[in-house]
């Protein structure tokens, strides 16, 4: 048997191996490549754990980071083989498909333990993403590498596809099964696929898969290369037991349609003593009907007369209830009528009241509210006028201490220019009283001995002139000390 593979170089070789030794020939087509994202980031901060969805997310994820102890939850066995051969010493494997790897994740994690950093393609969709955000996590789903598909299906492989050479399909990854789908439908070949037979790693593998009408599609037991190359295996026998329960089916149905004609002519032929039957039963029934009918005429004759005249009496005793209960109902409707304007009345009447009541009320609010206002008001005022008389207090002790203050000062300047005037005196006095006691000693002397007086006199000259000197450099000092201005005085 012919087994197409898909898959990336570097997966493509070891999966041809393993159907080469199960005794199948390979069909090796890479329809995709894989391509790292060189500037992707991950950020690591506060996460709890890792998920891949593909073998060669295992491997981008470990080329992109060191850490090794992070648990890793994968979709399947192949992507955590490849995980666990990258050195991941915690791989988790789910079932196969994004549902299986969230339930496990809500399973075994807690979203307040951190996020969780999905390494996926660029192309990978978001459901997983969405499905673990509605269970309380939060995923960073970073592209770590991107999958380039073929421009078209190699003209060796189309060629084999057309001629009917190619007997199955290995699909392990849901990029090749898209990429191949896409493929065949752009060189239109869906036709072509109709006699092969697709083995899939997992329900999310056969997913894209259903675009293309295959004979049969097999999901292997185990999303694993082994479980896939298995279930290539088995395809054999598998096509021959479904040959044999299609050829089983068809003798089935040959005998089924075999008794079921011998059944319809036994009917046929039973429908036919029937309708024989049928039709006598039918004249005698017609029969009877007839004679029942003239019979049932002249009773329903002799019961619609009977009627009639009942319904005549029960007609005359309607128009007497009818006209009994007019009567009564407008009297009732007379006494609601009455009842009803009283009750107006009274309600106006109470309105009314509740009205002046209000008003009076609200009288009441707004005198009482203006009383208080003309209160606040007088308060405010004489509040006003307490803080303008303190004021005006304060004020005047400034001004009085200020006052005082000048009053002080030109009391000390005056008593200093006082003092001054005084000394002043005296000195001119004591100036004065020497001068003439000079003068009379000098006469005194110049009539006693002229020259004696006049030598003494000479002396006494001699003594007074450095003493006027001294006094009247004196003199200029203690004016000026006089006419000082007095020191501010202190306030109080």
């Amino acid at each position: 048997m012919r087994v197409l593979i898909i898959q990336p170089e570097s997966e493509i070789a070891a999966t041809a191996d393993a159907i080469r030794r199960a005794g199948h020939e390979p069909a090796a087509f890479p329809l995709i490549a894989l391509q790292r994202v060189d500037d992707a980031e991950l950020n690591l901060k506060a996460a709890q754990a890792f998920i891949v969805t593909e073998p060669a997310g295992a491997l981008a994820l470990a080329d992109k980071v060191g850490v090794r102890t992070f648990p890793v939850y994968c979709d399947g066995q192949a992507t955590a083989a490849a995980a666990r051969a990258a050195g991941f010493k915690n791989v988790v494997a789910a079932d196969g498909d994004a549902t299986a790897i969230a339930k496990r994740i809500q399973t075994d994690l807690k979203p307040v333990l951190g996020a969780l950093i999905y390494a996926a393609s660029a192309t990978a969709p978001i459901n997983l993403s969405a499905m673990l955000n509605t269970m309380g996590f939060s995923v960073r789903q970073v592209a770590l590498y991107a999958v380039r598909r073929a421009e078209a299906l190699p003209d060796a492989l189309a060629k084999m596809l057309t001629d009917g050479n190619i007997d199955a399909l290995a699909c392990l990854g849901p990029d090749e099964a898209r990429a191949f789908t896409a493929l065949v439908q752009k060189a239109g070949l869906e036709k072509s696929i109709g006699r092969l037979s697709a083995v899939v790693a997992a329900p999310t593998v056969a997913a894209p898969l259903t675009a293309l009408k295959f004979a049969r599609t097999v999901t292997a037991s185990h999303a694993t290369r082994e479980d896939v190359v298995a279930a290539v295996v088995s395809l054999p026998a598998r096509i021959a037991k479904e040959a044999e329960d299609a050829k089983a089916r068809a003798e089935a149905e040959a005998r089924a349609k075999a008794e079921a004609a011998a059944k319809a002519a036994r009917e046929s032929e039973e429908k036919a003593r029937a309708e024989a039957d049928e039709k006598a039963a039918r004249e005698a029934e017609e029969k009877a009907r007839a004679e029942a009918k003239a019979k049932a005429a002249r009773d329903a004759e002799d019961k619609a007369r009977a009627e009639a005249k009942a319904q005549a009496k029960a007609e005359a005793n309607e128009r007497t209830r009818i006209e009994a209960e007019e009567k009564a109902r407008a009297k009732a409707e007379a006494k609601a009528a009455r009842d009803a304007e009283d009750k107006a009345r009274a309600e106006a009447k109470a309105q009314a009241k509740a009205e002046a009541e209000e008003r009076a009320r609200l009288e009441a609010e707004a005198q009482a509210k203006a009383k208080a206002e003309e209160r606040a008001a007088r308060e405010a005022e004489d509040k006003a006028r307490a803080v303008a008389e303190a004021k005006a207090r304060a004020d005047a002790d400034e001004r009085a201490r200020t006052e005082a203050a000048a009053k002080t000062a030109r009391e000390a300047e005056d008593k200093a220019r006082a003092e001054a005037a005084a000394k002043a005196a005296r000195e001119a006095e004591d100036k004065a009283r020497t001068e003439a006691a000079a003068k009379a000693a000098r006469e005194a002397e110049d009539k006693a001995r002229a020259e004696a007086a006049a030598k003494a006199a000479r002396e006494a000259e001699d003594k007074a002139r450095p003493d006027a000197a001294a006094k009247a450099a004196r003199e200029p000092e203690d004016n000026s000390r006089a006419d000082a201005p007095a020191p501010p005085a202190r306030e109080a």
